[in-house]
């Protein structure tokens, strides 16, 4: 019955297409297609750009657009009555206030009165230049400072009063201009073929092929139309051949400018010898101009650089001349060099509240109510006294002040002081000294959702060195949502942290070197921390200590070392669970859950596009790679080094476990820009975790798990593995692995024009343990249970056979500020069936056997 009635509404879409078609005038017909021949060295994603109008690309589109303009046609008297309405009640407003400032100052200041015409222009041209506001019906004067208090509430009050009437305004004049919801969204407004509109397109496309060396290219068009008043045109292209550069040379008089430019030859974007582009000139010219401001050259600016191209010389070559015209004023370029640097670090103050507190590496501060450690923000700084102006330098310096969070103002401004000499003054302006948040809210992560809580307090500049002091406490309560569960599994979470930040390198680096990383962002911090979580099968609380650098380049590589992580977890363990455990052949599992004592140091590398995911351009190809290395040592050597003392069992110390283990894993994800609304995305993970020294097993927090949301989604979280393993108990978070394999393809488009996308996608993955950790007076070792215990052991010559895959289809939510996603999967291959019985999609029906999964963001 349901594909019946798709049938008909399709034909119903089409049929009104058709009718919509029929209501054009004569000679009028609507542009369907746009094709390209002749094209060898531009392929037509290249060229559309340059076309003037875009073909309707769907009949649907059209049929909306013609059914949301019928309504929308209907009430268009009524939008522009409600616009002329919320217009005069916004022109009214500035009537309102006059009376009611009026009102509030014959009171209060008596012979004063203020009339306010146009509350912007108050704000710019009076209150923050004059000591008096100026009646202009009246004309009498306002002191400033008893305007100041009781005017700007009726001001704020008035503002957001005017702004909710202006997007009232706004709304309905939407509706007038572009038609309603569905005539914007769901429908495309026709384009209709404009002769004038192709021979603009001919003639941008030829100007392209020209910037591209085709000086000779030729371009037509036809047209060819159809009985239901459709057109499409066809451009012929006849490309030309494509000029190259023969000769490429720099002209000025001013020789140190081209020592200058001489020395930096090899990074031309011109090559002797390669194909004419205009772009490249383009960027030729950014280049100069950027290398001559970063050498001193503080008045240079790219409309000094002109290109002559020359091409009667040879047949199909061009000989560029790049000509650097001289200053207006004098003969050669003059090279500027820093001489004095001011660092006003509380800009906003009066004069009068400012002190001077000396000069620390030849920069001179000048602090207000707030004093910093002129060392720490010494080496923020990359602007030097002696340099040459540097234009990178400036910004980099900017950067890494704001970075620090400790300034919502940065600025770096010059003076010329000299011939040849520079003031470099620094002004910043703080952040307010506490500043504490509340966020609330839904989490949604590997299968669990719930509320969560969060509060925050954060002390900015606590012991005088720019650092950050930040105290936070969270709350959390998350449910199951996969489909098909037998009993909903509940977590709940609460935790609270420490944190030192440091706006650079403690201990390790000295000044000197943290100064020449004034341009990147580095950071210490040191934090503690306690968290209890609690779910069905056990509770656990973990007492956290770490030292952590942190080190970003401006090329977007992250590099982040902790020498020291510490831990204490204890778990407690439900009976349930801990007889289940018990019955299992590999008591390992059983003990990782011992209270634990770890103690280790990890190092990870990032490099990744910036805002990866998040790109709309439908140009850019993004890429994402993680490397961590984790080695875990025996914490009882912290202690025993100490006392001398080294009885007792080395793996074991005050009742806690002790952990000996190496840990890595890379990450790494590539999305591709098919075209502007299509992308293919992918990722590759993989790693492993082994324990070493006396240590039999890894505690349960450093294992891998396989399945959810973020990994396979035909699974729910920790249910995939280990290897082909099937579990013979009702525990459902017994997958853990010592080594795990993903790959996840994910195919993205765009949901007409509204902010959805859809995802079609394959998940392939698993765990395996690396050793066969089978206890040999496990009650119940035999030889059925070595058998599936060997299930779980990676096995060259078969792990193949054992992937999980899931296949699935999704739809993201784009709220600009997050993207919410759900997530359909079934499984494709499960290795926990029999081996020739894997292959299960046959085995459930259409409507059978998915999972459903939700998230936000992206899953890779």
């Amino acid at each position: 019955m349901r594909y019946k009635l798709l049938l008909v509404f399709t034909f119903f879409v089409m049929f009104q297409s058709c009718r919509s078609l029929m209501d054009l005038e004569e000679n009028e017909y609507i542009l369907i297609n746009q094709k390209f021949e002749g094209n060898e060295n531009f392929d037509q994603e290249s060229l559309r750009p340059y076309l003037k109008q875009k073909e309707m690309s769907s009949r649907s589109a059209l049929f909306f657009y013609d059914l949301g303009k019928k309504y929308n046609d209907l009430n268009l008297e009524k939008f522009q009555a409600k616009v002329n309405h919320y217009e005069h009640l916004r022109d009214s407003l500035t009537i309102q206030q006059e009376k009611e400032l009026f009102e509030l100052y014959f009171e209060s200041i008596d012979q004063y009165v203020n009339y306010l015409e146009d509350e912007n222009a108050l704000i710019i041209k009076d209150f923050y230049s004059h000591d008096t506001v100026y009646h202009t019906q009246y004309e009498t004067y306002v002191p400033i400072e008893l305007y100041r208090k009781d005017s700007l509430k009726i001001l704020k009050k008035v503002r957001k009063i005017r702004k909710k009437i202006n997007d009232k305004i706004d709304k309905y004049r939407i509706k007038i201009d572009e038609g309603n919801w569905v005539m914007r969204s769901l429908g495309k407004k026709p384009v209709f073929y404009n002769e004038e509109a192709i021979e603009g397109s001919i003639y941008q496309l030829s100007r392209y092929y020209h910037s591209n060396g085709f000086f000779h290219n030729h371009i037509e068009y036809e047209l060819d139309t159809t009985e239901k008043a459709e057109i499409e045109v066809n451009y012929k292209i006849d490309e030309g051949d494509q000029f190259m550069v023969r000769i490429y040379d720099v002209v000025t008089s001013d020789t140190t400018l081209l020592d200058v430019i001489n020395q930096n030859r090899d990074q031309s974007h011109i090559q002797e010898n390669q194909a004419y582009n205009q772009s490249s000139l383009d960027r030729e010219r950014s280049r100069i101009a950027k290398l001559l401001r970063n050498n001193g050259y503080y008045d240079f600016n790219k409309s000094l650089i002109q290109f002559e191209v020359d091409t009667t010389e040879r047949p199909l070559h061009a000989n560029v001349k790049l000509v650097i015209k001289d200053p207006s004023d004098q003969d050669k370029h003059t090279q500027y060099k820093v001489t004095e640097i001011t660092f006003d670090s509380d800009y906003d103050q009066p004069i009068q509240k400012k002190t001077a507190i000396g000069q620390y590496d030849s920069i001179s501060f000048i602090e207000g109510n707030n004093h910093y450690s002129p060392k720490v923000l010494s080496s923020k700084v990359g602007v030097r006294k002696g340099d040459f102006f540097n234009e990178d330098v400036t910004s980099q310096t900017r950067s890494g002040l704001t970075n620090m969070d400790i300034f919502k103002f940065v600025n770096v401004e010059y003076e010329k002081i000299g011939e040849d000499s520079l003031r470099a003054s620094i002004r910043s302006t703080p952040f307010d000294k506490f500043q504490y948040s509340i966020e609330g809210g839904v989490n949604i992560n590997e299968n669990l959702t719930g509320p969560f809580a969060s509060l925050s307090l954060k002390n900015r500049n606590f012991l005088n060195s720019a650092d950050i002091f930040k105290l936070q406490g969270n709350i959390s309560v998350d449910v199951q949502t996969a489909l098909g569960e037998a009993e909903t599994t509940t977590l709940y979470e609460g935790g609270i942290s420490a944190n030192f930040s440091f706006p650079r390198i403690l201990f390790l680096l000295p000044n000197k070197f943290n100064e020449r990383l004034s341009n990147s962002i580095t950071k210490t911090d040191i934090q503690v921390g306690y968290n209890k979580a609690r779910t069905v099968n056990y509770s656990s609380t973990q007492l956290q200590g770490f030292f952590r650098y942190q080190f970003q380049n401006k090329r977007r590589n992250w590099w982040n070392f902790s020498p020291l992580d510490v831990s204490i977890i204890n778990a407690d363990l439900s009976d349930k669970y801990r007889e289940s455990l018990e019955d299992l052949p590999d008591q390992t599992i059983l003990s990782s859950y011992d209270s634990a004592f770890l103690t280790s140091m990890n190092l990870f590398y990032l490099s990744t596009t910036p805002m990866y995911g998040m790109n709309k351009s439908g140009k850019l190809n993004e890429h994402y790679l993680k490397v961590f290395l984790e080695y875990g040592w025996n914490g009882k050597a912290l202690f025993t080094s100490t006392t001398g003392d080294t009885s007792g069992d080395p793996s074991k110390m005050s009742g806690y476990s002790l952990y000996h283990f190496f840990k890595m894993y890379v990450d790494y994800r590539n999305i591709h820009a098919l075209s502007k609304s299509t992308k293919f995305a992918w990722r590759f993970y993989s790693g492993f975790a082994l324990p070493l020294g006396t240590s039999e097993t890894l505690h349960y927090s450093k294992y891998f798990y396989a399945g959810g949301p973020s990994n396979n989604r035909a699974w729910n979280f920790r249910e995939l593995g280990p290897g082909s393993y099937t579990p013979t108990t009702d525990v459902t978070e017994y997958s853990e692995g010592e080594f795990i394999i993903t790959t996840n393809l994910e195919y993205r488009f765009r949901i007409w024009n509204l902010p959805l996308e859809g995802a079609v996608f394959t998940d392939i993955s698993n765990v395996w343990m690396l050793r066969n950790n089978e206890t040999s007076d496990s009650s119940t070792s035999d030889e059925n249970s070595e058998i599936n215990n060997n299930d779980r052991v990676f096995q060259i010559n078969d792990f193949w056979k054992e992937f999980g895959v899931g296949a699935g289809f999704g739809v993201r939510l784009d709220l600009s500020v997050l993207i919410f996603r759900v997530d359909f999967a079934k499984k494709v291959f499960d290795p926990a069936q029999e081996l020739g019985e894997r292959f299960v999609l046959p085995n459930t029906s259409i409507t059978e056997g998915w999972t459903l999964g939700f998230g936000i963001g992206y899953p890779f």
